[in-house]
């Protein structure tokens, strides 16, 4: 176990009044703890927000007074020190766990070297199961090799990334990667009230389903798709699925355990089943609960496997997937494969109250799909009917609302006084625009103090970049840069 303890300094990872992150199932020979002087220099103050960590000053801790070597189950981060995981001589910053099950703790990360944001995911558990891979000289846990296997190129972005892994006498340790903006889709139903509209659920559906066929097409078997291992970004409503801990390699034969959620009806009457099929019955029932904010009860699944259950709320090719997914006989079960081509997602992108051809200025257009709609209005797929030119139609209700914007760019003037002028709203806009580009997520209420006070540093990006973007996120608008001055800046001569 290689463990060094360093001084304390002004601000630092971890306050035990706060969370005290416990890191009791990392795997000991990984870890140690590094100053927060090490870790939080000028470059990395905006590492403390993302990891869920506080700041603070504290005094100096002794190695003896921050681990108890005899026990795994005293490792915590102590005030004054930072946790620091090694895989493969990479260093990550350790955060806020996010999850823990079954001796599997995921933790969030930053890979030290670049910002990166990640998620590290080690088990402990003591049955790991090893499998032989391609291109492995030894054997390799189960998961790792599932993971492997689900992102073969062509890479999809709805399955997790796996970027490195290790292997150790207690288990195996995993950096995936972790967008910006994310959350399990239990979370996400949670705050928007239980459940979410027919339209969202498609979307959210198609890509399950997507990621769930891309697996078995790659001899991946998920074992447990359900509301914890989707995340979703609460923006964009991209999803990521994770947590292949009870996934298996496919085959022809039928498996007899299951240790996912969503036990399939064969299983429980046979103790057989086949791994599409529990996949079908997976997603399933992960639709159902996104539409009704509750799993199916007994009758549910009985007028399911009827193919008579229905819903006030939802379409009948809604109604129709769901019922073709959770057929208790397997064999008469929707394959997933074939759920993206169901006739729900095509009839559910087009309003049949709309007009099917409309006109613009004496140019007619035929409506092909709804593309998507906001505060601004919606915006449809459209052909221009007299020479067949692809378009986009945009339709906007009159209104009198004086400003609407993402509210991530809303500019501090407008919050403060419900005013604001055009140029320097339009600077605000771009200065965070590009902190996302930098940084890979919007700025913190700590970013944007430093950013005011022209302090704001980040890891190895040059002087003038930095200073570039603390004169764009000035909050005071009459100190903001001109618009005009942006493009003559000194960083784009020095990146030149």
């Amino acid at each position: 176990m290689s463990i060094r303890a360093c001084n304390g300094a002004p601000r630092c990872f971890g306050n035990p009044e706060t969370e005290s992150v416990s890191a009791a199932d990392l795997n000991t020979n990984s870890v140690k703890t590094s100053s927060a002087e090490e870790l939080l220099s000028e470059q990395s103050y905006a590492v403390v927000d993302d990891l869920g960590l506080s700041s603070s000053s504290s005094s100096a801790q002794s190695s003896s007074s921050l681990y108890s070597v005899a026990s795994l189950s005293s490792l915590q981060l102590i005030d004054g020190s930072a946790l620091v995981y090694e895989v493969k001589s990479c260093r990550y910053a350790i955060g806020k766990k996010l999850n823990e099950r079954d001796r599997v703790s995921v933790f969030k990360g930053i890979r030290m070297e670049d910002g990166t944001k990640i998620a590290l995911k080690v088990s402990c558990r003591a049955n790991t199961v090893y499998s032989r891979i391609e291109g492995h000289s030894e054997a390799v846990p189960l998961e790792i090799k599932l993971l492997t296997l689900a992102n073969q190129k062509p890479r999809i972005p709805q399955i997790a990334e796996l970027l490195d892994w290790q292997a150790d006498t207690d288990g195996y340790t995993m950096v995936l990667e972790r967008p910006s903006l994310c959350k399990t889709l239990a979370g996400f139903l949670e705050q928007n009230g239980g459940s979410v509209s027919e339209q969202l659920a498609s979307v959210i559906v198609r890509q399950i389903a997507f990621a769930a066929s891309t697996c078995l097409l790659r001899g991946v078997f998920h074992g447990d798709i359900n509301l914890q291992n989707i995340i979703i970004n609460s923006d964009t409503f991209e999803i990521k699925l994770v947590g292949f801990g009870n996934g298996k390699v496919t085959r022809k034969s039928p498996f007899r355990s299951f240790n996912g959620t969503y036990s399939p009806p064969e299983f429980e009457r046979t103790g057989e089943y086949h791994g599409d099929a529990a996949t079908a019955w997976s997603v399933g029932m992960v639709m159902f609960a996104m539409l009704c904010g509750r799993i199916p009860e007994a009758q549910d699944l009985d007028e399911l496997d009827r193919k008579v259950w229905s819903h006030n709320d939802f379409s009948k090719e809604c109604c129709e997937l769901l019922c073709s997914l959770l057929r208790r006989n397997p064999r008469k079960r929707l394959h997933v494969i074939k759920v993206c081509q169901h006739n729900w997602f095509k009839a559910l992108y087009y309003e049949q109250d709309g007009p099917e051809v409309i006109e613009v200025n004496s140019c007619s257009y035929e409506v092909i799909l709804k593309i998507g709609s906001g505060g601004f209005g919606s915006i449809y797929k459209a052909v221009r009917l007299s020479d067949g030119r692809r378009v986009a139609l945009k339709f906007a209700d009159r209104t009198d609302i004086e400003y609407m914007s993402t509210k991530a760019y809303i500019p501090p003037e407008f919050k403060e006084n419900g005013k604001y002028f055009g140029k320097p709203a339009t600077v605000w806009s771009l200065g965070i625009l590009l902190f996302f580009l930098v940084t890979g997520d919007y700025p913190s209420s700590t970013d944007l103090m430093r950013l005011d006070e022209n302090s704001w540093t980040y890891f190895d990006y040059s002087k003038e970049c930095c200073k570039r973007l603390c004169s764009l996120l000035q909050r005071d608008p009459e100190k903001r840069c001109e618009l005009e001055d942006i493009s003559g800046h000194a960083w784009f001569n020095s990146c030149t």
